[in-house]
């Protein structure tokens, strides 16, 4: 086992990728609008506070523990017994709510019971007017845990894992009693805990639903489930913006949000990491709850909870709204209001644009007793909100689970679960509510709104209403009307508002109704989100002529304008003409890292003649950031596609030599443009699972002299995307044994219960948790990674310049977690995603559980460091000679030193197998230690330049 051991380097790069955050009167000015707020760390003894049973309060008494923002109110519309155990719900038509009901979730405090059939979809209707709920009817019933509920043309979808149900409504007041199976929904249940399953079935505003904890989106058309693929997202809820944005979060994180539209990037270049995807749109996650919270799991562990007994960070993050209502003033558009169940809060964050890019802001408000707190919060204990959605009368409305428990058995730590039986936490369930928010500057309530029996051309006009629902809802109801309305709508998409008209375009698209005249107009209008919409409404309509026809006018409009246009004619790259056009595009938006990624995506297959093109025109000869740029992503996505399996162990395909050859005639004054090149395959090739591309000869541009610095530093980190026969930088892998591997297997299948953190490909999750590859303390010390999965990790940590601060939760009281799987677990984690560590015995992991089986508490980076381990330098260490000299190989604190009298010494870089570097103030050496089997090494050869020099192990 080789592990770099220079602390600062440790530390940077760190793979805190098992550390989990949590898989578990007129309005005043906020207190804190315009930043973060502040981290604050704590040794705050949590069993110190308030321990008193928590008292079950009545929807009035509610009322009164809640502390909302000036000039806010908060109302009941819904409770037990109407409704029980919510947890998502969804307005048709008539503003009647169809509401999820997880009645399975954590009966009691060993979650007995939680896979019976007991939960129900039920209907909601508000017969008088008066805004509260009269009628509670159970829609469907003995439901297992369902999840996700919408209203679709054809009637309700629910989501009940593995199966996605449609309810057919033959007259608005039936109930499901005959269900129709028409897809999987959650097909991982039975291996994902109930956090970690797909949910959400949002309405997005292209006529797809789209889903959290999930990378499908699903369209139900001509009777059977389309299933689209594009970017993983979030973990609980799912919202959009005013123009069809996506956004979610995770239990730890507050916001996070697609930039762009990620499966158009998808269809265009397949499925990777983009830019502009998964983006973090907040920079902390603090909370400031209206109440001490010493029932929040790991509340024992430093900085979970402040100095004054509130939580700091989140840890119950769930669901989430962008307000798009009309009954909150104008100011408040585009909020976002964000429910954290284990703080009793609901936050706000105010969105602001940076060009392409967008930033949240958390709103915090003045108050009495905290100093500042949160957009709404409450006193009593039991308030869970788990969800938010807008309404049909433009209100903002909260989703509350009322119970004491809110932690699925699987991550409740044995301190959380003293608190919960002590506090009488535990009981009771069967409780609900359904909170109204509106704000006093707002329009009076009003009958919900019953847009079911509006015509079409009503319909028409309520396009361009200031309700999002409103909007959204006609959209739908106009997809499915028989009326003859193409020419109405066409009008809206060629009016003045800007919402009504992207709207019309895809209410169009729905009927099958758009045409190229209508699509080529309004792509040249200079409005850019109705330009966008109607690219992308308009994929399967415009004619490829149309298409290329627009290219002069992209390079006068937005960059996200012609970032749209580059993915609508990226089907037809493969003609020389229109990559000149899109050249011409890029060009002119060469410094919109956007931009760029689309036209790296939009030539897939064709990056070589594509970079050849841009390699000579006269436009690429001056050096600049954004050419740099295009230059280093094509280069890496010509290898990708060159080269196929970034995994193989294969011999590498030939055309390989073509990149190679093309990137080495970048000289002289273009040498910039090699550098470019080559650190994009550098960059490529730390990528998790990438195995170097196996040439048949060690090509010259590696090995050649260069006169420049940058340049061979370049073509160094450039190295580990290839390897040959005699490559000293190749890494060599010893074979698994038949056992080894039988355990690895056992291992990979308890993986899947992490998957939901770390990821299927062990990348990790933006936001959430780390990536497990080429990390050291997944590849580093057996002793430490067992730790980390025994007794769970806490931060602070780095990881790649980013600080982690929350905690991995212990897996170590886990009966499938025996010493078998354990060690299998490690080996797979180590031999995975491209890590080349080690293989852990059954006995080493059974050592590493015995020697750790007291702590109860999780393991710091400091605590850890201190744990003993063997990093396998030991067969090296020794005394080595060459004539007269004297080499010393000894292992220190700092890693393995290499010393050899007056000649100086220096530390040792694990470079491959067996390999080693040294980088001093004069000419790099390689070290290669020569081993005939398990036991010391014979000798060493240091190679220097064209040097060789063989040294032999000094024997007593």
């Amino acid at each position: 086992m080789q592990i770099n051991n220079t602390m600062k380097k440790r530390i940077a790069i760190f793979a805190a990728s098992l550390f989990v955050v949590a898989c578990s009167s007129g309005e005043a000015p906020p207190a804190n609008s315009d930043q973060q707020g502040s981290e604050v760390e704590s040794t705050l003894d949590y069993t110190q506070l308030d321990t008193e049973p928590a008292p079950i309060l009545n929807p009035q008494e509610a009322l009164e523990a809640f502390r909302i923002a000036p000039g806010f109110n908060i109302e009941l519309v819904a409770s037990e017994p109407l409704v029980e155990d919510p947890v998502a719900m969804a307005w048709d038509e008539y503003s009647r709510l169809y509401v999820v009901e997880m009645r399975g979730y954590m009966p009691d405090i060993s979650g007995n019971g939680k896979n019976d059939p007991v939960g129900q979809i039920v209907r909601l209707s508000d017969i008088d007017g008066d805004g509260v709920m009269d009628e509670s009817e159970v829609f469907m019933d003995k439901l297992i845990n369902p999840r996700a509920v919408a209203v679709v043309n054809e009637g309700v979808l629910v989501g009940v894992p593995p199966d996605l149900w449609l309810c057919r409504l033959p007259e608005p007041g039936a109930v499901c009693d005959q269900p129709e199976r028409i897809g999987d929904y959650g097909p991982d249940v039975g291996k994902a805990n109930v956090e970690h399953m797909e949910n959400g079935l949002l309405a997005g505003i292209d006529n797809w639903l789209y889903n959290s904890k999930s990378a499908r989106s699903f369209r139900y058309r001509n009777g059977e489930l389309e299933v689209r693929m594009g970017p993983k997202r979030g973990q609980w809820g799912i919202a959009k913006d005013d123009v069809g944005r996506l956004f979610y979060n995770h239990n730890s994180t507050w916001l996070q949000g697609d930039l762009l539209f990620g499966e158009d990037l998808f269809a265009a270049g397949g499925e990777r990491k983009y830019q502009g995807i998964e983006e973090n749109l907040t920079e902390t996650s603090l909370v400031y709850s209206v109440r001490v919270n010493p029932g929040v799991n790991r509340a024992y562990i430093e900085g979970t909870l402040r100095e004054d007994g509130r939580l700091n960070k989140s840890t119950g993050v769930s669901g989430l709204a962008v307000y798009r209502g009309d009954q909150f003033p104008e100011r408040f558009r585009r909020d976002v209001f964000i429910p954290e169940s284990a703080g009793n809060v609901v936050s706000q964050f105010r969105l602001s644009d940076e060009g392409m890019s967008l930033q949240a802001s958390q709103q915090l408000y003045a108050d009495a007793q905290w100093g500042e707190r949160d957009f709404l919060g409450s006193t009593d204990e039991r308030f869970r909100p788990v969800d938010a959605f807008n309404g049909p009368d433009g209100a903002l409305y909260i989703v509350d689970m009322y119970r004491g428990i809110i932690q699925d058995s699987y991550y409740m730590s044995d301190e959380l679960r003293a608190q919960i039986l002590q506090r009488h936490l535990d009981k009771p369930v069967g409780k609900g509510r359904i909170w109204r928010v509106t704000h006093e500057e707002g329009k009076p309530r009003m009958p919900l709104p019953n847009l079911g029996t509006k015509s079409a051309s009503e319909l028409v006009e309520l396009l361009g209403s200031d309700n999002g629902w409103t909007r959204d809802t006609a959209q739908r109801l106009l997809i499915a009307s028989e009326a003859d309305i193409k020419a109405d709508l066409q009008a809206v998409v060629l009016g003045d508002n800007t919402l009504a008209a992207i709207h019309a375009l895809w209410a169009l698209e729905g009927r099958g109704e758009l045409d190229d005249k209508l699509l080529s107009s309004t792509i040249t209008r200079n409005d850019p989100w109705r330009q966008i919409h109607a690219l992308r409404a308009g994929l399967e309509t415009l004619s490829d002529e149309s298409l290329l026809s627009l290219a002069g006018s992209m390079q006068r409009v937005a960059p996200e304008v012609a970032m749209q246009w580059i993915l609508a004619i990226s089907s037809q790259t493969k003609d020389v003409s229109v990559r000149d056009n899109l050249k011409r595009v890029a060009y002119e938006h060469i410094d919109n890292a956007f931009v760029r990624q689309a036209v790296v995506v939009a030539v897939a297959e064709h990056e070589i003649e594509f970079l050849r093109s841009l390699l000579a025109d006269a436009f690429m000869q001056d050096e600049a950031m954004g050419k740099q740029a295009l230059l280093s992503d094509l280069s890496a996505y010509a290898y990708r596609q060159l080269r196929g399996d970034l995994k193989s162990e294969e011999l590498a395909p030939q055309a390989l030599g073509e990149l190679i050859a093309l990137i080495e005639s970048a000289a002289g004054e273009q040498q910039w443009q090699q550098i470019a090149m080559l650190k994009g395959l550098s960059r490529l090739s730390r990528l998790p699972g990438f195995h170097p591309a196996l040439l048949e000869e060690a090509p010259e541009l590696f090995t050649a002299d260069v006169d420049s610095t940058v340049l061979a530093e370049a073509r160094r980190d450039a190295h580990p995307a290839f390897t040959w026969p005699g490559d000293l930088l190749a890494v060599g892998v010893d074979p698994l044994t038949p056992e080894q591997k039988a355990l690895m297997a056992k291992g990979e299948t308890f993986y899947l219960r992490c998957a939901g953190c770390h990821g299927t490909d062990g990348a990790g999750l933006a936001g959430l948790a780390p990536s497990l590859a080429g990390v050291d303390w997944v590849t580093g010390p057996p002793e430490w990674l067992g730790r980390i999965i025994l007794q769970g990790m806490a931060g602070p940590v780095l990881v790649d310049g980013k600080e982690w601060n929350g905690v991995m939760p212990a897996h170590g009281h886990i009966t499938d977690l025996d010493d078998e799987t354990l060690a299998g677990l490690m080996t797979y984690l180590r031999r995975s995603w491209g890590n080349m560590a080690t293989s852990v015995s059954v006995a080493d992991a059974a050592t590493i559980r015995a020697s750790s089986q007291d702590r109860k508490q999780p393991w710091t980076v400091a605590e850890l460091e201190k744990v003993p381990f063997d990093r396998g330098f030991g067969p090296y260490v020794g005394e080595y000679s060459v004539s007269f000299i004297t080499i010393k190989i000894t292992e220190e604190p700092e890693g393995l030193m290499m010393s050899a009298g007056m000649a100086g010494n220096g530390l040792l870089e694990p470079a491959g197998k067996n390999l080693f570097r040294s980088d001093g103030d004069d000419k790099p050496m390689t070290i290669e230690f020569i081993r005939s089997g398990d036991g010391p090494a014979e000798s060493l050869v240091i190679i220097r330049e064209d040097q060789s020099i063989p040294a032999k192990r000094k024997v007593d």
